[in-house]
């Protein structure tokens, strides 16, 4: 009846699911193949954390056509995802061109986070936003952020491949709950992204918007003025603070 329901939609293009699976016997059939979904281009997944949860929804899907993908899940997460390979089997089966991500509340640790960046270069748009992540559970590290500088990504010990992450981002949002957190490091991958003139760089594309967002961090003076021409240059560049209108 699974495979019926399934085999009947794959002419959807959006899709919104939770990722639970409660019966053994659906998840260790071994008929079961993963379905194409040659249509879809935009899937909102929402990871389940219940006790009896006995596996996960990624093997029965494939989608070569997906271009947005939105993870945030169901509850607040105290372990790490426990099926995150099972995802990035469906990511490396699907082989998609996405361009869209937002990833909030997922408890997963940075050098997960950038395993799976690799396997997207065609990202124009992330969104990371580590709410109802515990702190030791956030993928918004130092390691992540000297990953996604332009050319000193190799000084990351979590850059595995001799090549920039996510070459073609254009716009990138960060929301962080930690209350400290290495500023210049910050300063120095958004500066390594932009150049007005894009040209001289034809290994990563200019960055041309990032919102950094610390929710429990009180304004640290000084701390990205050095960006400042940046944005008299072009770039949309917000940072907010604690005690900052906005700031969620």
């Amino acid at each position: 009846m699974r495979t019926q329901i399934f085999a009947r939609s794959t002419n959807l293009i959006a899709l919104d699911i939770s990722d639970i699976c409660l019966k053994r016997e659906i998840f260790d059939d071994p008929q079961v193949l993963a379905i194409a979904y040659h249509l879809l281009e935009k899937l909102m997944i929402r990871p389940c954390i219940v006790d009896y949860l006995v596996g996960t929804v990624f093997p029965f899907f494939k989608f070569p056509a997906l271009k947005s993908l939105t993870i945030i899940p169901e509850d607040v997460q105290w372990g790490p995802w426990e099926f995150f390979s099972d995802f990035m089997t469906f990511v490396q089966r699907s082989s998609f061109s996405l361009t869209t991500l937002i990833i909030q509340g997922l408890n997963l640790p940075d050098s997960s986070m950038v395993l799976f960046l690799a396997h997207v270069p065609t990202l124009l748009d992330f969104t990371l936003v580590d709410t109802n992540a515990p702190p030791e559970g956030s993928p918004i590290t130092e390691g992540l952020i000297k990953s996604l500088h332009a050319y000193q990504y190799r000084n990351s010990s979590l850059r595995l491949l001799d090549e920039p992450l996510l070459p073609r981002l254009r716009s990138l949002k960060l929301t962080h709950n930690g209350e400290v957190f290495n500023d210049q490091a910050v300063v120095d991958m958004i500066k390594s992204r932009w150049t007005s003139d894009f040209i001289l760089n034809k290994e990563v594309d200019c960055l041309w918007s990032f919102t950094r967002t610390y929710r429990c961090r009180k304004k640290v003076l000084c701390a990205y003025d050095v960006l400042d021409h940046i944005e008299k240059d072009g770039m949309r560049l917000v940072i907010l603070w604690k005690d900052d209108p906005g700031t969620k």
